[in-house]
């Protein structure tokens, strides 16, 4: 993922002083794809802080949201905060602010001290319970939601090993606690984006479609096409069609 304005082609270039060639792809504008035998640490680009290695299909998700709306853009179960950082630098006005929040503090210590703008908060909260945060706080908010995982198996084939039906209910009861409390803190007219690195129904289409059939005053934004799950308006990509992970992505709207 490239960080900032720098146009990928500059970057593109750069890489190529390190024999590294990398491409770009229509469908990931913010991404470079490199071969999984050229990684980049050892370059001044990565050293720097101006790229950073992301799935093309996690990039996806915050060009998802775009144009961030409102003056508060909240970053929901922010981690390390590779996705905040991704939000900060596609800010439309310097007055908007981003709030990483997350339950780890040491995670977000960590963010705070890559990213020390001021413009960019921390708050430590379990995002499964009441926040506290007023509702309607938000024009935007992300939400990249504890999942199963199953959607990295081409990268991380042992996770199947790991995982168990009882386990991905267990997200899936964190996940929908998560997407009620993320859905509150919309403004009208905001929009959330609530994703996860899975392709397990449960944990995307059939939890958002729950949420919609339940609360009438959210509604299903249609994702660009080229990373669409046919037949519906959410984003599912896979290795086949996108050589990526398998991610599940909707774009959720207050009227």
């Amino acid at each position: 993922a490239v960080q900032g304005a720098v146009a990928v082609p500059a970057i593109i270039k750069e890489l190529a002083r390190w024999n590294l060639t990398g491409r770009e792809d229509p469908r990931f504008p913010e991404a470079i794809i490199l071969p999984p035998d050229q990684p980049p640490y050892e370059t001044a680009p990565f050293q720097q802080g101006r790229i950073m290695p992301q799935d093309p299909a996690s990039q996806a998700v915050i060009g998802l949201a775009d144009p961030l709306r409102g003056e508060l853009i909240v970053d929901l179960g922010a981690g390390l905060g590779t996705k905040t950082e991704q939000i900060f630098h596609r800010r439309t006005s310097e007055d908007q602010r981003v709030l990483a929040v997350d339950i780890s503090p040491s995670r977000l210590e960590k963010l705070k001290e890559r990213l020390p703008d001021p413009a960019v908060g921390a708050l430590v909260a379990d995002a499964t319970g009441n926040l506290p945060l007023r509702k309607g706080v938000a024009g935007t908010v992300i939400l990249d939601a504890p999942c199963s995982s199953l959607g990295t198996l081409r990268r991380h084939p042992e996770v199947k090993w790991w995982r168990r039906p009882k386990d991905v209910a267990a997200q899936v009861q964190r996940q929908r606690a998560m997407l009620l409390q993320a859905a509150r803190l919309l403004e009208p007219g905001g929009r959330l984006v609530y994703a996860v690195c899975s392709f397990v129904r449960a944990e995307g289409v059939d939890l958002v479609d729950d949420f919609l059939a339940k609360h009438p005053r959210y509604k299903a934004v249609p994702v660009p096409e080229a990373l669409a799950l046919p037949g519906t308006p959410y984003m599912l990509t896979t290795p086949s069609r996108h050589g990526t992970d398998m991610f599940f992505a909707a774009i959720i709207e207050q009227a």
